[in-house]
């Protein structure tokens, strides 16, 4: 049984939604959730390109805490959609090798 997972709960003080971690209990129940989310929008459409932002991150390259780099370019809609289009098949291909492993 999986002890976490992530979940989309909404917030009523500020009514707001967002990417929370879940934990649960032995038997399967909600135990508790992270103080924070992960990823907060104000609807599902805001979470989902938030996700899509966070997805093209990992098609850029990795600084340090302490490097100092600039934005780069902004990228056209053509470059952000070629670049989670890569994102996503490494991925996909990620989550093949897995499965074969179950």
């Amino acid at each position: 049984m999986r002890t976490w997972n992530h979940r989309i709960l909404s917030n009523k003080i500020d009514d707001s939604i967002g990417i929370y971690e879940i934990y649960y209990k032995g038997n399967g129940q909600k135990r508790s959730h992270s103080s924070d989310p992960i990823v907060v929008g104000n609807d599902l459409q805001d979470l989902q390109g938030e996700m899509i932002n966070l997805l093209i991150a990992l098609d850029e390259p990795i600084h340090g805490t302490e490097d100092n780099f600039d934005a780069g370019p902004r990228r056209t809609a053509a470059e952000r959609l070629a670049a989670f289009n890569r994102v996503v098949e490494r991925l996909r291909e990620q989550l093949a090798v897995k499965a074969l492993k179950e």
